[in-house]
């Protein structure tokens, strides 16, 4: 999966997850997001389990 595609959908998500008490999720998912935004460029994107 593309990085940009990556950011495009946490953005999404983000917006439509802030309507509900979800702080603690949103953070974990950022930091998710963020890991695999930081992996080196190698075609793929490792998806976490």
């Amino acid at each position: 999966m593309e990085k940009s595609r990556i950011m495009l959908s946490n953005s999404g998500w983000q917006g439509y997850v802030m309507m509900g008490d979800t702080y603690g999720l949103r953070q974990q998912v950022r930091r998710e997001v963020e890991e695999i935004l930081a992996q080196p460029k190698s075609g793929k994107v490792e998806q976490p389990l």
